[in-house]
């Protein structure tokens, strides 16, 4: 099983140094990788879409950490691995409908 590592930081200037809507990163390495979650961009996609930002902090870190899981595998054009946020995504994330798409789920299964 791969080695992850969920990493919060205040923002992306600590990843960047400078400002951005980015929501985390997916950082790979040998055997694994660190997902690093930004979360005042987090608390401020919350703010602009009303969402919950401790529901959509869990989602980043797991589109995180599917960035880790999937490597070749990379945004999807609907569910969690969607590339671009928006206000749907917000709602199926409130209705705990938000997932891997079939496919995704296939291969996260085949992982030992």
């Amino acid at each position: 099983a791969p080695n992850i590592t969920v990493r919060i930081v205040t923002s992306a200037l600590a990843y960047a140094g400078r400002s951005s809507s980015v929501m985390g990163v997916a950082l790979r390495k040998p055997g694994g990788g660190t997902a690093q979650i930004f979360l005042k961009q987090v608390q401020d996609f919350a703010r602009t879409y009303d969402g919950d930002v401790s529901i959509l902090l869990a989602y980043v870190i797991a589109h995180e950490i599917g960035h880790l899981l999937l490597p070749r595998m990379p945004h999807s054009p609907t569910g969690l691995m969607k590339g671009d946020w928006d206000r749907t995504l917000v709602r199926e994330a409130a209705a705990g409908s938000l997932t891997f798409t079939d496919a995704q789920i296939q291969r996260l299964l085949a992982i030992r």
